[in-house]
């Protein structure tokens, strides 16, 4: 995620006080927030009815929101939608309307960094950030947890729309210091073969009771070799670099033509979505010569399962 002087940059782009900004940030990505004080403020809610049923983090954060509950916050937490209204509520009574402001930009710069790290264009970032502060708009209305969240996020919204040349060049300078090109195309390639190591998986049985589900054995699978699949497509892309001249930008390109037409189809299984990589290998040279990487790393996989 951007650096807190990308995130105070930005901050002072908008004209939003920096020293709230900087605040609201320390204790997002730092472990400053306990979760006692975040219980204490949702029961004093509850006391004073302004909440009118418990809040519940979701299962997959592993625990939840409980009396027994100790220690900190997690990295990052209220960006998620279903716990932005939580800590908009936090926010908003230690530091107002600016500060929920300053939460609402810190998630969405998050965001935009890890849609950068992944090879999307222009164009799909701001697409998938507005959702997101709809997302945000949704949870407010559904726990009545944000006091001012309309103004706060069509301000946050409009300022993005406005300056969002000037942020998505900050926040490129920033990805482009720490990932090289092959990386970024790897993070997008990811996305490929994610599908087809699912699909190896679900060859072995290991199908859920939904068409992009696995069962909890195969939730395992996916995760251990995971890691190793990205490791070895990484190693396979690099060493093709070396051996002859490929076109990296293309290949992100053709990512994103895969993200286009998933977004914009009506998908009802993984396999639906398993025949897009296939077709643009018809018309995309480089494309095909990565596509038959994936193919191979996930043939070499198939015995460890």
């Amino acid at each position: 995620m951007p650096s807190w002087i990308v995130h105070r940059n930005i901050a002072s782009l908008l004209r939003l006080n920096p020293d709230i900004c900087s605040t609201v940030d320390t204790f997002i990505d730092s472990k400053h927030l306990t979760i006692a004080e975040v219980i204490e403020h949702i029961n004093k809610l509850h006391r004073s009815h302004q909440l009118h049923r418990r809040v519940l983090v979701p299962d997959n954060q592993k625990f939840y929101l409980d009396s027994d509950s100790s220690g900190y916050l997690w990295h990052d937490f209220g960006c998620k939608p279903l716990e932005y209204p939580i800590m908009y509520s936090y926010v908003y009574e230690h530091y107002g309307t600016e500060g929920c402001m300053c939460l609402t930009l810190h998630c969405v710069l998050d965001h935009i960094t890890h849609l950068i790290r992944k090879g999307y264009t222009d164009d799909l970032v701001l697409e998938f950030i507005l959702d997101l502060i709809d997302m945000y708009r949704y949870e407010c209305l559904t726990m009545n947890l944000c006091v001012n969240y309309t103004h706060v996020l069509n301000l946050v919204r409009n300022h993005i729309i406005k300056k969002f040349s000037d942020i998505m060049a900050m926040a490129k300078r920033y990805v482009q210091k720490k990932l090289s090109e092959i990386s970024i195309a790897i993070n997008a390639l990811s996305e490929i073969l994610r599908i087809y190591l699912k699909l190896l998986i679900f060859s072995k049985e290991y199908r859920g009771k939904h068409g992009f589900h696995m069962n909890s054995k195969g939730k395992r699978i996916f995760m251990k070799l995971l890691p190793k699949a990205k490791k070895l497509l990484y190693e396979k892309l690099c060493n093709l670099a070396v051996q002859r001249d490929i076109n990296i930008e293309n290949i992100i390109k053709a990512v994103n033509d895969f993200r286009i037409q998933v977004l914009s189809s009506k998908i009802r299984t993984i396999a639906d979505v398993s025949k897009y990589p296939n077709a643009l290998k018809e018309y995309d040279q480089d494309f095909a010569i990565v596509y038959k990487l994936i193919m191979q790393v996930i043939n070499e996989l198939r015995n460890e399962i």
